[in-house]
């Protein structure tokens, strides 16, 4: 993984032709605003861990459900592992696909690739992961549109559709830490992050990159604070 075949990538992120971008309603057949029992019955493949999934369906608080290695999410050449995220209420709330690069499996411990990742390759992937993100949900920007007004040209980066995010910083994380994110709606974003509900459904993309590990984590992540009303929304493609 280490040196990234960005030139192969690039044949990957070709300019696309400008497409309606799709309503965010969930992945792979789970929809957001699922009970646990539907998410479950939804996949019943998914080989879920069944700690998890009785923990989910009686403690009224939120919880996660995740899935083993055999459901892995292949997006170009990059993988990314999915978790499902309730809400008190017990209903899907936030669908994440994420890893951190390089990937160590806990168990058994077999390393991918033991090399660490620069800032630039972080950065990179982020980018490789954002050009099909936004073609397909549409214009992605910063999920903080003051700080992109004030930083300086030079500071800032352009999405395939037009959006506006810093460079990857270390503000508001510890020493050494470098992240940056974007969101197809800012003020969903913002809502859902201060847990206020209800909040519209929306797509982000983060990274956070560690300098002291060399080790960047990419996520995507599909929010919502409600459940929508019956026939409302349909499933989307399992991969980007």
């Amino acid at each position: 993984m280490h040196r990234f075949l960005f030139t192969s990538l690039a044949l990957f992120l070709l300019p696309l032709p400008a497409q309606a971008a799709e309503p965010v309603t969930g992945w792979g057949g789970l929809l957001l605003g699922m009970s646990v029992e539907e998410a479950k019955a939804a996949r019943p493949e998914f080989d879920w861990a069944d700690e998890d999934f009785v923990k989910c369906l009686y403690q009224p608080k939120t919880c996660t459900l995740y899935t083993w290695e055999q459901h892995e999410v292949k997006i170009g050449k990059l993988t990314l592992d999915p978790s499902f995220h309730f809400d008190s209420g017990g209903r899907l709330e936030k669908i994440l696909l994420s890893r951190t690069f390089p990937f160590i499996r806990i168990a058994p411990i077999i390393e991918d690739d033991t090399s660490s990742v620069s800032r630039t390759e972080c950065h990179e992937m982020f980018r490789y992961l954002l050009e099909p993100l936004e073609r397909k949900y549409g214009l992605m920007t910063d999920t903080d549109p003051e700080a992109v007004i004030s930083s300086p040209p030079e500071k800032l980066h352009t999405t395939p559709l037009g959006g506006r995010y810093r460079h990857p910083s270390d503000k508001g994380l510890p020493p050494g830490n470098y992240w940056v994110s974007v969101t197809t709606n800012v003020e969903a974003s913002q809502q859902s992050s201060k847990h206020i509900s209800p909040f519209k459904a929306h797509a982000g993309l983060s990274m956070i990159w560690d300098r002291g590990e060399g080790s960047c984590f990419l996520s995507i992540s599909y929010k919502q604070g409600f459940a929508p009303p019956d026939g409302a929304i349909s499933a989307m493609e399992d991969q980007l």
